[in-house]
């Protein structure tokens, strides 16, 4: 019997956290959704920019699409580890802006509220850089996601052609 190796723990980790930005991600657009229904029955139907389309139709796409990377790892697909690598790039790159903009700009802040705020977020972009990077290139991570049955695994090779003697 073949025996699939244990699920490691970067790829649950990756899987919760990309499960909770995705609902974070859905609630928002529900209340977006919401706002612009309401502003519709409020006949302020002119008031939408082709900017807050654009806005709403890249959270779409993000929150779908880590949604289907956490479904393509649960079921070991390949498409689903880089699916999930993408969108935790993405998370990675705008807290390393988070990280900028504390940074350059602290604002009326505390000293140590504002060194705290820069420890907080250069640590969570540390790990969610390990993380990455252990979803990328570990060899456990490609043991795993190898070990998962294609479709037509199970079909025999085709026989032998005529030519080959």
């Amino acid at each position: 019997m073949d025996s699939k190796p244990k699920r490691p723990l970067s790829v649950r980790i990756a899987q919760i956290l990309l499960s909770i930005l995705s609902v974070i991600f859905l609630v928002v657009l529900v209340f977006v959704v919401w706002s612009w229904v309401s502003d519709y029955l409020r006949f302020r139907v002119g008031t939408r920019r082709t900017s807050d389309l654009i806005l709403f139709l890249s959270w779409l796409i993000f929150a779908l699409s880590s949604i289907a990377g956490v479904l393509g790892m649960a079921q070991r697909r390949s498409w689903g580890r880089w699916l999930s690598v993408a969108a935790l790039i993405v998370v990675f790159i705008f807290f390393v802006f988070v990280l900028f903009g504390v940074v350059y700009y602290p604002g009326p802040t505390l000293y140590d509220g504002y060194a705290g705020a820069v420890i907080g977020i250069t640590l969570i972009d540390a790990g969610l850089l390990w993380l990455i990077l252990h979803l990328s290139f570990s060899k456990n991570m490609a043991n795993f996601f190898s070990s998962s049955l294609s479709p037509g695994s199970d079909v025999p090779p085709p026989p032998p052609s005529s030519f080959e003697d």
